[in-house]
This record gives structure tokens, C-alpha cells and sequence, in this order.
């Protein structure tokens, strides 16, 4: 009866299991600090070499730090406090441990401040934390007094006038156990959320001898190349409209990711939904969302940011694809759409869920989303253009009676490009966006300047100027909201340390 019951539990349940269990034994074998060929970690910026696994030495949570190591010879030593204490350590400590010197660890600055190991075999522990702000003016007018969604529902399209901390962020990283184990935690706090601080990232990873890297935790959903890229790395103050309409969200999961030979790169990722954060189970859909990306550099390493920083004496291209699959099919207790259906907007900003979107009287409770992308990117001298395109379907709309709707299909694209005028330290950008779909066009065209004042994209001024036709998105981060139909100014200072 038991084995019965077990053979009829849903796919949707077995497959994150599945996921998880093959992320436990993915290269199977002795977890050690022997990283086999060498691969590099980030936080150290080259390869970590070890030939032999480790005992990892036992810390007793009575030890008090009292002095950072550094490079004037502090030590990292008991408190005599505690070490004269009457409390006695709870477990054996008959073979000696080692306490540590400055010759094993140092602080440096590496961007961000670290505690580093000199011998990571020996003491296989790292430590970095580094911290962002970006503080932006934010200026709107606009060309119309209201907007009328499908439903019948008008609302007011204001001006806009004020200073805002977009983003605030605190950031800890490094390994732990071994070079091949790496962690991140971001929080982030902003003045548009009413000034609440969130843990925004938060993962573990691992990388194994053959190259693959499994994760588990929170982090942005790899469906679209523009939304993968930092913020930071945005040619305007932020990310174009286009983009942040069709992109998904940030949500726990479990993923899978290989670079081949520095110039392929392909990831997959089981997560909990398409834009589940911060909502609670019960909020959430039972079917996990399907995500993959893929990218491919022909001629040499296209590097992170999409400006051409580096002023390449040979042009460097990138073309890449990406992909996601959300099932919409779960009710919240009184029938409705559940929180986690109510992210999808119609083009003309209306959203899906409401009440009379798609047809009087009736409300869409249960949908499919396929998303589907195509990007590309070059660089040369101080030259750069990049673009991606976007095709979205929503198939099997239903109500809470099981009626159904007409699918729908929408589509758009955002092509950029930019010039240094003087090499790291002046650029130039322009930018042209679309959203097009059953229920009508939206249109973004902008223009900006970007100075970099310490010739290190670490200190970032940026201006600019964007005229919006009808905006279907509502994002407080890029500031360009729903109903929007006039001229946006931003200026903003984005700074990492």
C-alpha cells in the first residue's frame, strides 16, 4: 500500500527532489581542498592549486578574536578571559589544534576587504565583505493626466521630483571548507520599498574538478542576458523597459553551469517560480519553473560588462540564448489568482489577473508562461552594441471554472549602443526599446553620458534623458511605471567598495 501510494506522488514533487539529489553527488569523490586543475577562484582572482586534502582544524565557539591579522604582524588569539574561564571546552581536546598566525592569514583590500588564507590547503577559510550605494535624482514629466487599463479601471499618471538610495547593499563572501566551496550574501536596502533591508542573494556553490558548478539558494533567474548582467554594468542608469517587462525575478533553487575552453557557457536552473520573491509557500505555485541560458564567445573572452571597457584591438562578439518555463495552475483559498500568478502584465500594463482583463466579468486563475530570448553583443576601440529579443507566450488561460481564454503571444527588443570618448572615462550611450502585443506598442527611446572620474568602473556618474510612449512596466527600480507617457531624467552616483 505504501509503495502504491509512493508510485503516485506527482512529477512536480519528485523532480526538485531529483534536482537536489543529483547536486549531492555531482562528481563524487573525496571533498577537499584539491581544486585537481586549478580552477580560479573568484575571490582570489587566479588559480588555487592544492595537492593534497586537508583536516580542517576544530574551533571552539569559546575562542575570542581579539586582534584582525593583518600586515603588522597581529595575531588572531584567545581571549585570556576565556581562556581562563571556569567553563570547560564541552569535547576532546586532546590533539592539538592549531591557533593560527599572521603568517597564515592577512587583510588586504581585493575590492572588497579580505581575510585571506596564505595557504589555503592549511586554513581553508576566506572572508570578504564589500558594500555598494547608488544614490540617483529622479525627474518625470508627463504628457497625460491618466491611463484606462482593459478592465475599465483609470488611474492618475503623476510628475516626479525627488533623491532616492535605489541601492544600498552590503555584500559577504568567500569560501569555506575548501576553495571549491563558495558562498554570497547580499542585502539590500532602498528608500522606494519604504527603507526595509532584505537578504537579496544568498548561496552556496560548488565547483567540481570537471569545471561543473552546482548551486543552491536565492539569486536572479538566468532567462535573459540584460537581467543576468549586473545593474551596475546598465549603459543608462538602469536596465531598459523592454527587459525588466519580460524578465523573471530572483527565487530559490538548485542550478548547474560549465564554461568550455573560455568561450561556451551553458546553465540550467530549477527554481521555486518565475517571480516568487518573497512570498511564502502557500503564495506560490506547486510546479517549479524551468530556466536555461547559453552563451558563446567565438573570438576570445567578451568579459563582463558590455561597454567596451577594455578597448579591444580586435573586436569581440557575443551571441547566446535563454529560456524559461512557468505553470501557473494552483488557486489561493477563495478561488482568486494566487500572489505569485499577479506578476504578468498585458501590454498595454494591465494586468493579467484582474478582474475583466481579457474578458468581462471573469478573472484568469491558471495560465502558462514560455519565455523565450535571443541576445548578441560586440565590442571594438571603444565601440560597443548589444541587443536582445524577446518572445513571450501565455497558453492555457483559465478561469476558476475551468473556462478558457484565447492564448496570447508578445514580443519586443532592446538594441543599445555606445562610444568612449575618452578611454575609461567618458562614454556616450543611446538606446532604443519595445514592448509590442495583441493589446498595443510601447516605446522608450534614451540617451546618456557616463564619467568615470577615478578611470575605474568602481565610481560611476551617469545622466540620462529617456522619452516613454506608453509604458506597460511598473518597476520602481528603473523608475519607470506603469501608464508613464512623457520625458524621464536620471542622474545618478553608483559606487562599489
Amino acid at each position: 500500500m505504501v509503495m502504491r501510494q509512493a508510485m503516485m506522488v506527482p512529477q512536480r514533487y519528485a523532480l526538485p527532489s531529483f534536482a537536489v539529489f543529483c547536486l549531492i553527488f555531482l562528481n563524487p569523490g573525496n571533498v577537499s581542498a584539491d581544486t585537481g586543475t586549478g580552477h580560479p577562484s573568484p575571490m582570489h582572482g587566479g588559480p588555487v592549486t592544492v595537492d593534497s586534502p586537508v583536516r580542517l582544524p576544530r574551533v571552539s565557539p569559546l575562542t575570542e578574536i581579539t586582534h584582525l591579522p593583518g600586515e603588522f604582524g597581529e595575531k588572531i588569539q584567545a581571549s585570556p578571559r576565556l581562556a581562563s574561564s571556569s567553563l570547560a571546552v564541552p569535547w576532546d581536546t586532546s590533539e592539538k589544534e592549531d591557533p593560527g598566525t599572521a603568517a597564515d592569514f592577512f587583510v588586504t583590500y581585493d575590492g572588497g576587504f579580505v581575510l585571506r588564507p596564505r595557504d589555503a590547503r592549511r586554513h581553508p577559510f576566506e572572508f570578504k565583505v564589500g558594500g555598494r550605494l547608488q544614490i540617483r535624482h529622479v525627474g518625470f514629466t508627463s504628457d497625460v493626466d491618466s491611463w484606462t487599463d482593459r478592465a475599465g479601471v483609470t488611474r492618475a499618471v503623476r510628475d516626479r521630483n525627488h533623491f532616492e538610495l535605489e541601492r544600498v547593499r552590503l555584500l559577504f563572501m568567500g569560501f569555506a571548507f575548501s576553495p571549491q566551496w563558495e558562498y554570497f550574501l547580499q542585502l539590500d536596502g532602498d528608500t522606494d520599498e519604504r527603507e526595509t533591508v532584505e537578504a537579496f542573494d544568498y548561496w552556496w556553490t560548488y565547483r567540481g574538478t570537471s569545471g561543473v558548478q552546482a548551486g543552491l539558494g536565492m539569486r536572479r533567474l538566468p532567462a535573459s542576458r540584460q537581467w543576468i548582467l549586473s545593474s551596475a554594468f546598465s549603459r543608462l542608469a538602469d536596465r531598459p523597459m523592454a527587459t525588466d517587462f519580460f524578465r523573471p525575478d530572483r527565487s530559490i533553487g538548485v542550478w548547474l553551469n560549465r564554461k568550455f575552453d573560455s568561450k561556451f557557457f551553458a546553465e540550467v536552473m530549477l527554481a521555486n517560480g518565475f517571480r516568487s520573491n518573497g512570498l511564502t509557500p502557500l503564495e506560490m505555485n506547486l510546479d517549479p519553473t524551468v530556466l536555461g541560458t547559453a552563451y558563446w564567445d567565438p573570438w576570445g573572452d567578451f568579459g563582463e560588462q558590455i561597454t567596451d571597457w577594455e578597448n579591444h584591438a580586435r573586436p569581440v562578439i557575443r551571441v547566446g540564448n535563454s529560456a524559461a518555463f512557468a505553470s501557473q495552475s494552483r488557486q489561493s483559498e477563495d478561488g482568486g489568482p494566487l500572489p505569485e500568478s499577479t506578476f504578468v502584465r498585458l501590454s498595454d500594463g494591465t494586468r493579467l489577473t484582474d478582474l475583466g482583463a481579457l474578458q468581462p466579468g471573469r478573472t484568469v486563475t491558471d495560465f502558462d508562461l514560455w519565455l523565450y530570448t535571443v541576445d548578441f553583443a560586440v565590442k571594438y576601440r571603444g565601440f560597443s552594441f548589444n541587443a536582445e529579443f524577446y518572445f513571450r507566450w501565455l497558453n492555457s488561460l483559465r478561469d476558476a471554472a475551468g473556462g478558457p481564454f484565447q492564448n496570447i503571444f508578445d514580443r519586443g527588443f532592446f538594441m543599445e549602443g555606445g562610444y568612449f570618448l575618452i578611454p575609461r572615462t567618458l562614454d556616450v550611450n543611446v538606446r532604443y526599446s519595445q514592448i509590442d502585443g495583441p493589446f498595443g506598442t510601447a516605446e522608450e527611446y534614451g540617451v546618456g553620458i557616463d564619467w568615470f572620474p577615478t578611470q575605474s568602473p568602481r565610481l560611476r556618474f551617469a545622466w540620462d534623458i529617456t522619452v516613454l510612449d506608453g509604458s506597460p512596466l511598473d518597476n520602481s527600480s528603473s523608475e519607470i511605471r506603469v501608464g508613464d507617457d512623457g520625458v524621464l531624467f536620471r542622474t545618478q552616483v553608483d559606487t562599489f567598495f
